[in-house]
């Protein structure tokens, strides 16, 4: 590199196509008699800005970013004193090459970098400032905006007096951005200036160093953020990866028979799920170490990813090392216990029944944190720990219309494979709605009085109350209780936790659409219909399990609660609901200052709450939570189509044609009146059944054909189009829309067929 790690850094960007001002190199030997020769490629009325170009400058291992003098805006009968300056910046020998380059004319400038500077790969900062060299002159009012390149969603942090950025820009520099890295194979950062004038030109890149050295790990929010939506609390953080570690503990003891397996993929096991940013991921790395145990586990992984809804992506992960004679005995584990999977799941239902009736008193008569802590192990041992038949039963829901599917032309597959696994007859996840539905409706005649129940404590007082009506609402609320919005969050309020829900419930009619009760429709051929009906019981399995699940987390939501009332008498915390700021460990063995712990993460959440739901985050090591200080977060724009064009196409997993005016959905406790409405949300959770059954369609920037939202909407009838990036900032609410469920498209009404 004669001319320095700037100068190649520039001929490098030169040669990719990319707008760079015009520039020169002056040689480290080049005397500055020898200036006005080089610089007569410059009109006389150039201004320039004056660079070091040291050959370690720029470089893979050391930028030394700002290590050298750079001088910026000067004209050219002073580019002799301030190269001369620049080379004297370099040290002793001033034997440095300096790039002389054409200013250019800027509204805003600054730096995007191509990966987070601390570590995060896919997500991109752009910093800018007004005018020229905004990234040199830190004394000018700055905004930053941070993107994310799997799905477009970003946050600013301005301050005050900061530029706006022109519209489209941010998402020009970070396409530039890419291709930079692309081209020089590690992320960079690279400088840039903008004016309305003439355009975008990119003044210098380098690669940013200091980046984590270590392994990536993948978090991908696929399907778990349909159970865990938006920010959790701390218990539930804490909780969720124990129960996960326990259930596939489990998986892995029963297939494998060997304890030394067992406790090889303890630290995988241990690192299925990853809390970041008060948010809960699969961590990709640790989930295809675990699939590799299984036969056939490239295939495998592939049919998970699909029915889950997870992209391309991720390392192969940490590798267990298992012998091929464990191997096959996995194997032959895992074809046995496929044969009688659906039993064992039809047995956990009542099994789930008998540990409600012995804990549900225990709890409620608790004295002390020890005495729940001793129920709750119970808990873990009798349902958590042997929830993995669960995952046994999703092997076959998994493969099954999977293998299925491969039997069928290319032309219609998908379309005619979910149109089978439609009819799932008395699914059970609907029959906590079809019991609610049931109840509003006689709630006016035979109870008048719930219209002037407004607090909870009146409410509970009704429920407790002779009325043979409520005794009926207290036999459904016992049966389903634990079925809510966002169910599995520990902190979520339910029909059991809370009455004045119960009766607010009760005075909202719902009006289920005519079900479909119809078989499916069985294909010809010897192999087909025995694929369709064991596939058919497998997803009826996984629904009914789920809303067993509901009620396990419901056990330990009541221990939480009773624990935090104990910690109330103690004097530990001021009120109960706190518990859910604390982890597990801090709930059952409690130390002083909880109070200023609690503070100090609702002030973390405050701002992880500002966070846009970004769908996947690679990190260059070990993860971390992102702190930043968020002004204000900023529309990702319009990710599924770029411009407001009339048809957008997402993926279609309910068939199915309705239209009504759009509902954008961020908090489904607050929805309001959704009958007749399009819903458009980032994601849904298995409460959403009774928001389900009051609209007419659902458009959601995330989910599967196996989803439970999915598999719920097709029993009701109701269109979903899923897989439609940016959706919530692609739609406005009350716009009218049509969503075809079949063709997994959206069109808007209100857009002229020309413009389609």
């Amino acid at each position: 590199m004669v001319g320095g790690g700037k100068a190649e850094g520039l001929r490098l960007l030169d040669d990719a196509g990319e707008r760079v001002p015009p520039f020169v190199v002056v040689p480290a030997d080049l005397s500055l008699e020898q200036l006005p020769g080089l610089l007569a490629v410059f009109a006389e009325d150039t201004r320039v800005a004056v660079r070091s170009s040291a050959l370690d400058e720029d470089e893979d291992d050391q930028s030394l970013a700002g290590h050298h003098l750079s001088l910026l805006d000067v004209a050219l009968s002073d580019v002799p004193e301030a190269v001369a300056r620049v080379r004297a910046s370099g040290g002793a020998d001033h034997a440095i090459p300096v790039v002389v380059q054409q200013m250019v004319s800027a509204d805003v400038s600054g730096v995007v970098f191509s990966a987070e500077p601390a570590g995060v790969l896919d997500l991109a900062v752009v910093s800018a400032g007004a005018g020229a060299g905004s990234v040199v002159a830190a004394d000018r009012p700055s905004c930053t905006v941070t993107v994310s390149r799997v799905d477009g969603r970003r946050w600013t942090t301005a301050e005050a007096g900061a530029p706006d950025l022109p519209p489209g820009l941010v998402d020009d520099l970070v396409a530039m951005a890419a291709r930079v890295e692309s081209q020089r194979g590690r992320p960079v950062d690279v400088e840039w200036a903008w004016s309305s004038s003439e355009g975008l030109w990119v003044l210098q890149a380098r690669p940013i160093t200091g980046l984590p050295d270590d392994d990536p790990v993948t978090l991908d929010n696929a399907n778990i953020v349909e159970n865990y939506p938006g920010t959790c609390l701390p218990l539930t953080l804490s909780f969720v990866p124990i129960s996960y570690r326990e259930v596939f503990t489990s998986l892995a003891r029963r297939l494998s028979g060997d304890e030394a397996v067992v406790e090889a993929f303890q630290p995988v096991l241990s690192r299925l799920v990853q809390a970041q940013s008060g948010r809960l991921f699969y961590r990709l790395e640790s989930w295809y170490a675990v699939m590799s145990l299984v036969p056939f586990s490239k295939q495998y992984t592939r049919a998970w990813r699909a029915s889950l809804g997870v992209a391309q992506g991720g390392s192969s992960g940490p590798l267990v090392e298992v012998s091929r004679r464990t191997r096959l005995r996995v194997a032959w584990s895992l074809l046995q216990e496929l044969r009688t999977t659906p039993e064992q799941v039809r047995a956990l239902a009542p099994k789930v029944q008998r540990v409600q009736d012995w804990a549900a008193p225990r709890i409620e008569s608790a004295t002390s944190l020890d005495e729940l802590a001793e129920t709750y192990q119970q808990i873990l041992t009798d349902l958590v720990a042997h929830w993995d038949v669960t995952l046994l039963n999703d092997v076959r829901a998994f493969v099954l219309p999977a293998l299925l599917g491969a039997t069928l032309a290319p032309r219609r597959r998908r379309e005619r494979l979910w149109e089978l696994f439609s009819g799932v007859a008395s699914i059970e996840s609907l029959r906590p709605v079809a019991a609610m539905a049931h109840l509003a409706e006689q709630a006016p005649q035979r109870a008048p009085e719930l219209a002037d129940v407004t607090t909870a404590e009146q409410a509970r007082e009704w429920l407790a109350g002779p009325n043979p009506f409520a005794a009926e609402v207290r036999e459904h609320v016992q049966r389903y209780g634990d079925r809510w919005l966002a169910e599995l969050k520990l902190e979520s309020p339910t029909l059991r936790t809370d009455p004045l829900l119960v009766v607010q419930s009760l005075r909202t009619p719902l009006s289920l659409p005519a079900r479909s009760h119809h078989e499916a429709r069985l294909l010809r051929g010897p192999v087909r219909p025995r694929l369709a009906r064991a596939g058919l019981e497998a997803i009826a399995l996984r629904e009914s399990s789920r809303l067993d699940r509901a009620r396990v987390h419901g056990l330990v939501r009541r221990i939480a609660l009773r624990a935090g009332e104990l910690m109330v008498r103690d004097g530990l915390l001021d009120e109960p609901s706190q518990v859910f700021w604390l982890t597990m460990d801090e709930v059952f063995a409690p130390r002083a200052g909880l109070r200023s712990v609690i503070t100090s993460r609702q002030d973390d959440h405050a701002s992880f709450a500002q966070l846009p739901p970004i769908g996947r985050l690679t990190f260059a090591g070990e993860p971390f939570d992102l702190h930043p200080p968020v002004v204000g977060t900023v529309s990702g724009g319009d990710a599924a189509g770029g411009e407001r064009t009339g048809l957008l196409r997402g993926q279609g997993v309910s068939p199915g044609t309705a239209a009504g005016p759009v509902v954008v959905v961020e908090d489904a406790s607050r929805a309001g009146d959704l009958a007749g409405a399009v819903v458009v949300c980032a994601t849904t959770d298995p409460g959403w059944v009774f928001l389900l059954a009051r609209c007419a369609a659902l458009v959601a920037e995330q989910g599967s054909p196996l989803s439970h939202t999915a598999i719920v909407a097709r029993e009701l009838g109701v269109p979903v189009v899923v897989g439609l990036a940016g959706a919530t900032n692609s739609f406005t609410s009350g716009e009218r829309v049509e969503v075809d469920g079949r063709r997994g498209t959206v069109r808007r009404l209100d857009v002229d067929e020309g413009t389609r």
